[in-house]
């Protein structure tokens, strides 16, 4: 018998290892939302004694030691020889897992042909790619699988990755980033290094990030503000975070969408009572090359040189 079957005989069942994981798995038939899926109701079922389970939304199927897998973005033999047995009911991993900061993959702060392959992807200065990875808010590895870009920070709280290839993590292309089992969503990621900063850039997602630091880094403005975001904008800053925005010139970035100007308005009512000033950068109107419509930060990349020069007065987007 070899170490996978081995591993399987004794392995502890699929709800365990999702639970292990921080997905919250209910009912008679073990049903759950699988990480970094955005379907309101579960969509996943466990059955066969509760040795194995199906994604309903991206098709995914597999048993415990597959779940692990997915979830921790390690290949089976990694699982293998990393996972230890307590008992029947309790997994024990490597790496790290406390209440605020999940489990993850080895990640790394990249190479210089990692960020020349996410600016192009994002249609961004390498530098500015650079910059963000060395104020410790990108890292590179693989996640279930794929070589992907994450955005996170120091706290380790909140981490979201994305693909380098582009693509989405699920079948049916609904799901750009995932974000890691465990982490507090709400979190934004970058406040606390914004200490020392004069002014703050606040975004929503990953690539509206790297894109504050392309825009704060092609304006010369780099050294004075930093980079924060927020990874959903349905998320409320958490009120133990308003300290860091404290005192601070902020401009908000929103998609320019429902959902955006949505997202604008809870984040400055929470934010006006803490900033020094408070204003935002309105997107809506402003068009790329294509002529289609630039709809957050990083579109704004694409923008027509003939339209920057003509709203040039836009383009002092930092305090």
């Amino acid at each position: 018998m070899n170490s996978v079957q081995q591993v399987k005989r004794k392995l502890v069942d699929v709800p365990t290892v999702l639970r292990a994981h921080g997905v919250h798995v209910k009912g008679k038939m073990f049903s759950c939302i699988l990480p970094g899926h955005v379907d309101k109701n579960p969509s996943s079922s466990i059955f066969d004694n509760k040795q194995k389970w199906r994604c309903h939304v991206c098709g995914i199927t597999g048993d415990a030691i597959d779940a692990e897998s997915i979830l921790s973005g390690r290949n089976t033999a990694e699982v293998v020889r990393g996972m230890s047995i307590a008992s029947s009911s309790t997994v024990r991993r490597p790496g790290f897992r406390t209440p605020n900061r999940p489990f993850v993959p080895e990640l790394s702060a990249g190479e210089p042909k990692d960020y020349e392959r996410l600016a192009r992807l994002r249609n961004l200065q390498p530098a500015a790619v650079m910059l963000a990875a060395e104020r410790g808010l990108l890292k590179f590895g693989k996640v279930r699988h794929f070589d992907a870009w994450i955005i996170t920070d120091e706290s380790g709280r909140n981490m979201q990755a994305r693909r380098m290839d582009g693509k989405r993590w699920d079948r049916d292309g609904r799901v750009k980033a995932w974000t890691f089992p465990g982490c507090q969503a709400s979190w934004p990621i970058g406040c606390q290094e914004a200490s020392g900063y004069l002014g703050i850039m606040l975004v929503e997602g990953g690539p509206d990030l790297l894109a504050a630091f392309h825009f704060a880094w092609c304006e010369n403005k780099s050294n004075r503000v930093a980079a924060v975001c927020v990874t959903g904008a349905s998320n409320r800053i958490p009120d133990d975070c308003l300290p860091y925005f404290a005192g601070r010139a902020i401009r908000i970035f929103p998609h320019a969408d429902q959902a955006g100007m949505k997202a604008l308005d809870s984040w400055a009512s929470q934010l006006r009572r803490v900033a020094r000033n408070l204003s935002f950068f309105d997107l809506r109107g402003l068009r790329k090359c294509d002529s289609s419509a630039v709809k957050d930060l990083n579109d704004l990349a694409y923008i027509c040189p003939d339209q920057f020069e003509e709203r040039r007065g836009l383009w002092d987007i930092v305090p």
